[in-house]
């Protein structure tokens, strides 16, 4: 039979063997969860900041990326308005046309008339249409004319000074 004191230091041993592997098994566990931190957490500071400018640039790179690519839409989008030129639809079409283009200054100088054409006719070309121009040379001296065939088939010619058209025949 056990006797009241050496109960109580039975018990006594087995609330200290219990308590020793309590902080063994919390010194363990402690351990294990700073090991993790330390392994898996944590990273030099000059080390974060220099991912951190890389993400930084990245981001901004991307960001230049996408305003461009924006910006190439748009000039893309509006080639394919006048890209492949195109015929006028029909005599009102290239007279509007005309009409909102500008006139150059009258002159007699057939070459300087002829630089006007072409410049017509690269602003046309600009718009999405195709014209012509051309120095006809003749008894009563060189004639400068631009000229479009309509999508009819028809062909005018126009002086690049003065808008008045003149039909010329149907080229088909």
């Amino acid at each position: 039979m056990i006797q009241g004191g050496d109960e109580k230091r039975t018990n006594t041993l087995k609330e200290e063997r219990q308590m020793r592997h309590f902080k063994w098994v919390f010194a363990g566990i402690a351990v294990l969860c700073l090991t993790t931190v330390l392994v898996t957490g944590c990273v030099s500071e000059s080390k974060y900041e220099a991912v951190q400018a890389e993400l930084n640039e990245t981001q901004s790179n991307l960001a230049n990326l996408e305003q461009e690519y924006n910006t190439t839409k748009q000039e893309l989008d509006s080639m394919k308005e006048v890209c492949p030129p195109k015929r006028f639809a029909d005599v009102e079409a290239l007279e509007a046309w005309l009409q909102n283009d500008v006139n150059p200054p009258t002159t007699t100088d057939y070459k300087l008339r002829y630089t006007h054409a072409l410049q017509q006719q690269e602003r046309a070309l600009k718009d999405g249409y195709i014209i012509s121009a051309a120095i006809l040379s003749g008894e009563y001296g060189n004639l400068v004319i631009c000229s479009a065939v309509l999508e009819d088939n028809s062909l005018y010619w126009w002086t690049p000074e003065i808008d008045d058209l003149i039909y010329v025949f149907d080229v088909r």
